[in-house]
């Protein structure tokens, strides 16, 4: 399939968005001022615009940009592990890396009449979002796209199922229901990946969270901080191990 491939760093330079000259709107409370060089090439090298004909060049720029606000740590975590995020305008399945899923019902759509041809995003070694389907009622119910499922790859991949810790499975437990009554979020890795979502979507969505789930909120603040030491295992070889991983779909 031939397409054509931007560098985020090439569609954010087009707006001066560059981390040295800090971030205004919607940037995250976590995402610090003075961002480095270093960290612009990281995302750089993680983030990629891969499209084929006409599509919304704003829309994906924005895409840019919300990834962007997540903790420089994080996204250095990220891209160490080998992990790339992409965003596209055409079926994720016409992807090599998601080619086998055509055709196959994702968890959580079984009755939706849809397959992996058909959904939007999801998060897995390659993280994939459709441009302009960002929000929620675009095919799936999260408050964000590409932060949910970039969400996912950063639960697996840099802190190796943290969703399944027990601290987060005793705070996933406790407050659940009070952010959501949404039967798929019983799932602990989906509860992490829309909280997640919703801290770094902006401050109205934080402070949602903030009030319906304290101590999920206050785990997501400090996320940042607790990065496994691996020792002199590299992320890349880390997440070689992990060959089980099951790729993550949104909620319909």
């Amino acid at each position: 399939m031939k397409g054509f491939v931007k560098k985020a760093g090439f569609l954010l330079l087009a707006v001066g968005l560059l981390w040295q000259f800090g971030v205004a709107g919607e940037a995250s409370a976590a995402a610090p001022q003075g961002k480095t060089e270093q960290v612009n090439n990281v995302l750089d090298r993680l983030v990629t615009v891969q499209t084929v004909g006409d599509y919304d060049d704003q829309a994906a720029r924005d895409m840019v940009y919300r990834v962007w606000n997540i903790h420089p740590n994080i996204l250095v975590a990220l891209d160490k592990a080998g992990v790339e995020v992409k965003f596209i305008n055409f079926p994720l399945t016409d992807l090599p890396e998601y080619a086998y899923l055509k055709g196959v019902v994702p968890r959580g759509w079984e009755h939706t009449g849809y397959t992996w041809d058909d959904v939007p995003g999801a998060g897995g070694k390659t993280v994939v979002a459709r441009i302009g389907y960002s929000d929620s009622g675009n095919m799936h119910s999260s408050l964000n796209l590409e932060l949910h499922e970039t969400a996912h790859a950063i639960d697996y991949y840099v802190f190796g199922n943290i969703s399944y810790s027990e601290d987060f499975k005793r705070i996933h437990s406790e407050e659940r229901l009070g952010f959501s009554d949404n039967p798929y979020y019983s799932y602990p890795e989906e509860y992490f990946a829309e909280t997640f979502a919703y801290y770094h979507r902006g401050e109205e969505s934080r402070e949602h969270l903030k009030a319906v789930a304290p101590k999920t909120y206050e785990f997501m603040d400090k996320l940042y901080r607790n990065i496994p030491n691996h020792g002199r295992e590299t992320a890349k070889e880390r997440s070689a191990k992990m060959q089980e991983y099951r790729v993550h779909p949104l909620a319909s």
